[in-house]
């Protein structure tokens, strides 16, 4: 599959955005759990999450004939393209990532640090949504409706949730936080659940609308996707008083296959505009 690369990057890319809006929500929320990361165990997860961004957009470049063309992408802000605001977008973030990690090595607390918190958090948002609009096109009609921003947001919450967990836990080794990541699971996999559902409904009636015969492998993913999901929320809700990190590992890989997959099917999609 020719773009694997963009399957990866972009469930990566957005799975690093989210996780790190947890990590600030988290820290926010700290006093409630009796959690607390000190400044070095913060530092070694800004430094993972920026190496597992830079990772998304080293794949990424694969996928261009000439990767050293790449800067000329940026030529596209003029016109406002999708895919130069998604580049600025996550360069931005990285950037912001990058300024935390120096501040926490100098031990400095003051607004500025507190501006670049938020400022990141705002373009992990924003790179999340940015990520997305590219594939709001006219020209491929399965893609051209609200069900794209609203599956790769949850996409990105759905894996976030467990990659910041996996971090915190391996870089901290603490069980505090798993009172916190309880109630987050129990509520991701819901809505999780719920999006997959709709967004399901809505693709097969597209598929009768347009006459379309969807290949069985294509359905196989689909469902492959959902019961990966359902039995990676449920081993770790249910064994969520003990989490072991190795549990956790594999729960998460569980996870992120369940959106490759997911994002394979969608990739394929553009397909179906040349039948």
């Amino acid at each position: 599959m020719q773009e694997f690369p963009l399957v990866f990057f972009t469930v990566l890319a957005q799975a690093v955005a989210a996780s790190f809006i947890f990590l600030q929500y988290l820290r926010v929320i700290s006093v409630s759990y009796q959690f607390l990361i000190n400044k070095k165990q913060l530092t070694n997860i800004f430094i993972i999450l920026l190496i597992l961004l830079g990772i998304s957009g080293a794949v990424a470049l694969t996928h261009l004939g000439t990767p050293l063309r790449a800067p000329n992408v940026l030529l596209g802000l003029t016109h406002l393209s999708a895919m130069s605001i998604e580049i600025i977008t996550i360069s931005i973030f990285g950037a912001m990532l990058f300024s935390l990690i120096f501040l926490e090595r100098l031990n400095i607390n003051n607004v500025i640090k507190i501006i670049i918190n938020v400022i990141a958090t705002i373009f992990a948002f924003a790179q999340i949504i940015a990520i997305s609009n590219v594939y709001y096109l006219d020209t491929v009609y399965l893609w051209n409706s609200e069900w794209t921003l609203i599956n790769f947001i949850s996409s990105g919450f759905i894996s976030g949730s467990l990659l910041i967990a996996l971090i915190i836990k391996i870089v901290t080794n603490q069980e505090d936080s798993r009172k916190f990541f309880n109630k987050l699971w129990s509520v991701i996999f819901i809505i999780s659940m719920a999006v997959n559902t709709g967004y399901l409904m809505h693709f097969f009636t597209q598929l009768v609308i347009e006459n379309i015969i969807l290949p069985q492998w294509i359905k196989l993913f689909l469902f492959i996707k959902m019961m990966l999901i359902v039995c990676a929320f449920t081993w770790i809700i249910r064994s969520a008083v003990q989490i072991k990190t190795v549990s956790l590992i594999l729960v998460t890989l569980l996870v992120f296959s369940a959106e490759l997959l997911g994002r394979a099917v969608f990739y394929e999609l553009i397909t179906f505009n040349h039948l």
